[in-house]
């Protein structure tokens, strides 16, 4: 474009980015054309707006863009948390991220944003995350909104004996799972197996992993085999989670167990073959939980994991 371009030009090109964007912000004027509108208009940027017949956007040199995948407000969000040295007030994270309210909400109260968010980040591969220090500081803050402070305590009905039992996640095994994320199989492995020992309360001798199988397998009271984990690296696509489940359930239908579970050593997803006759997935899902994002609700899963201890 001309170095020096005439108001018609500047019209045009505010109209040309609005069709775009469905808005104009100050900072698209200045990188389409190179000059600020205040030079060509009387009342500068709102001014413009006005007189191009153009929505602005929701605030000077702020970019409000629904267009703006959660992907990368995630990985925002993990960089001022990185430049505040804590988690950022969402007056500090619109200033740092310079994006609109709702470009980083969606329509949400602030904290559930930042829940959906941090999973959103948490999700992410290694490669696109900021490193363990920062990924600790987001688990916590997440354990924090969903009622945890310092450990998640779940208190539930243990179905097998009908009395109350308080299962705690410390906060040291929910800060070693993610720093086994991008670990293999034999670390997940022992992961799965320190989960059912250490934080549900099973006796070692009846936790049982072996490498052949990449499972652990999970023994009921009487000694018989009740439940098998396939474990594997990753559970990132569809693709991986039915392959964990059909070599799950192979095993299982083998050595007559009950329970499937599939994971990552993070990600946990329950089925009962005991539930459905027709021996349909979908039927027999019990449900899915992460350690790294433990909700109140989930403790209907502990519970059933606990059964046997």
């Amino acid at each position: 474009m001309q170095s020096k371009p005439t108001k018609e030009t500047m019209i045009a090109v505010m109209r040309r980015i609005h069709a775009r964007d469905g808005h104009v912000s100050k900072r698209a004027i200045k990188e389409e054309t190179g000059w600020d509108p205040n030079y060509w208009f009387d009342k500068g940027y709102s001014g413009a707006c006005e007189e191009a017949n153009v929505k602005r956007g929701a605030k000077v040199g702020v970019e409000t863009n629904l267009r703006v995948a959660d992907e990368d407000t995630a990985v925002r969000f993990a960089q001022a948390t990185r430049d505040c040295g804590r988690i950022p007030s969402i007056k500090q994270f619109r200033a740092l991220a310079q994006m609109g309210m709702q470009t980083i909400t969606r329509g949400e109260k602030w904290d559930n944003a930042k829940q959906r968010l941090i999973r959103i980040y948490l999700d992410l591969p290694a490669q696109r995350r900021l490193g363990e220090p920062i990924d600790a500081i987001l688990r916590g803050e997440l354990a924090r909104l969903n009622g945890d402070d310092g450990g998640l305590t779940a208190t539930m009905q243990a179905r097998s004996s009908g009395t109350g039992q308080a299962i705690k996640m410390p906060a040291a095994y929910v800060s070693h799972v993610g720093e086994l994320r991008d670990r293999g199989e034999e670390e997940k492995r022992q992961l799965v197996a320190q989960f059912f020992h250490e934080v549900l309360g099973y006796r070692r001798s009846r936790v049982r992993s072996e490498h052949e199988h990449n499972d652990v397998r999970v023994h009921d009271r009487r000694g018989a085999p009740w439940l098998v984990v396939e474990v594997k690296a990753r559970l990132d696509t569809q693709r991986d989670l039915r392959i964990a489940r059909r070599q799950g359930f192979d095993y299982a239908h083998r050595h007559g167990m009950r329970y499937v579970v599939i994971s990552d050593g993070d990600l946990y997803e329950i089925y009962d073959r005991y539930a459905s006759q027709r021996l349909r997935y979908d039927e027999m899902r019990q449900g899915a939980f992460r350690i790294s994002a433990l909700r109140l609700r989930d403790s209907d899963l502990l519970s059933v994991l606990a059964t046997e201890k």
